[in-house]
């Protein structure tokens, strides 16, 4: 049996050779004879091997390392392509990842090993050509945001595709799923008049705040009148009486409410 080694011309441990292979392949083996020849015509045969597309062994992983993530904070994911067995480099790949808009501020920076070579940074989605040869990676390592008011689930997914002209062994996607759960910080303050006269009216300002991370939903504000005092009005975030609704209180968000009041003049008993 022959064997024969076909040059890989996507491979750079074979690019100093300058061959190019012919395809389809053709293979022609003869015999002879100092016996004359009645039918010399079969003394020849010849096979024709067709080339088939240089392959490569692209693999992705992506994941944040977590189970659950919180609304208003900053969460991290690790995206790594490698070419483990090949036998083709894989020379202007392109690696994608369009992050969910619930990811907001997404920045990255990648690293190659063992010749790989990719941009060294960026900003919003990955969408960019790399170098993977044969035992090879880069990595990724993209951080981002997740929206104060986000509920449900985030999911991010990044593909490896193989250069022009190559396969792949596989279909190279990696997804990563992540519940998205709420986390609020909500304070309320209330400030007055250092005294008031009887027969005045008063204003309370009632500060609520939101510290985040998250969105606060279903927020209520209640401030029972004290005895003695005759509620008037509410101007302001608060504009009915009490208890008051305000709803969500975006993160970092300030909502004021002003409470007039009306304290009675007293009144004056006489002497029979």
């Amino acid at each position: 049996m022959t064997r024969a080694t076909i040059d890989d011309p996507h491979s750079s441990r074979k690019a100093e050779q300058a061959r190019t292979t012919p395809d389809p392949i053709a293979n022609t083996a003869t015999v002879s004879s100092l016996t004359p020849d009645a039918a010399a015509g079969n003394n020849s045969a010849t096979t024709n091997t067709p080339v088939g597309t240089p392959v490569t062994d692209l693999h992705i992983t992506n994941s944040n390392g977590v189970d659950g993530v919180v609304a208003g904070r900053p969460t991290t994911y690790t995206v790594t392509v490698t070419n483990a067995l090949g036998p083709s480099d894989a020379n202007g790949a392109t690696v994608t990842d369009a992050f969910p808009p619930t990811l907001t501020g997404v920045t990255w920076t990648c690293t190659g090993t063992n010749g790989g070579a990719c941009p060294t940074s960026g900003s919003g989605n990955i969408n960019t050509p790399v170098t993977v040869p044969v035992g090879a990676s880069v990595v990724f390592t993209a951080t981002g945001t997740v929206n104060p008011a986000a509920t449900g689930e985030l999911v991010n997914t990044a593909q490896v595709l193989p250069p022009l002209g190559l396969a792949n062994r596989t279909s190279a996607i990696a997804t990563d799923h992540d519940a998205i759960a709420t986390e609020a910080d909500v304070a309320i303050t209330k400030t007055g008049p250092a005294s008031v006269v009887a027969g005045n009216p008063l204003v309370y300002t009632i500060t609520v705040s939101n510290a985040g991370p998250s969105d606060a939903a279903n927020v209520g504000v209640r401030d029972p009148t004290p005895a003695g005092l005759t509620w008037v009005s509410n101007a302001g975030d608060c504009t009915t009486a009490f208890p008051c609704d305000l709803g969500t209180v975006p993160a970092s968000a300030i909502r004021s409410t002003f409470t007039l009041g009306w304290l009675p003049a007293r009144r004056r008993s006489c002497c029979r």
